[in-house]
């Protein structure tokens, strides 16, 4: 319903599926258990409205449970570049890099610096071969 509303464009990532899917998932694992009788006791009742409750009280730490998990997930993974389109513009054919629009190379990151060339290398290849 966000999506239909939303007068931007909404940039979502795998963690609120996950997230959400996750907090749900228990709860119906759970709801499922406590409807095995045919009634709801007090209880259950209590057990359920602490699962919410543990899902607002999750939510007001969702970005630093995020960073969190994405460190735990991630630590030994390059950082993702969002768009790697302006990459490809800046590359030079004949072996430079980022000469031609006035880029400084120093501010560059390497780990950015080499995929860039990467890309480069690759895609000479493919010219090479067809």
């Amino acid at each position: 319903m966000c999506a239909l509303f939303s007068k931007t464009v909404l940039h979502l990532t795998w963690w609120p599926l996950f997230r959400d899917c996750s907090f749900y998932s228990v709860a119906l694992i759970i709801l499922i258990l406590c409807f095995r009788d045919s009634q709801i006791k007090w209880y259950e009742a209590l057990v359920l409205l602490c699962i919410y409750a543990s899902y607002v009280t999750f939510m007001k730490y969702n970005q630093n449970c995020e960073r969190l998990i994405k460190r735990l997930l991630f630590k030994n993974r390059v950082t993702r570049v969002s768009s790697t389109d302006h990459l490809m513009v800046s590359l030079v054919s004949d072996g430079g890099f980022l000469e031609g629009r006035g880029e400084d190379e120093r501010q560059v990151p390497d780990d950015v610096r080499t995929y860039s060339c990467l890309l480069c290398m690759r895609e000479r290849g493919r010219g090479r071969e067809e």
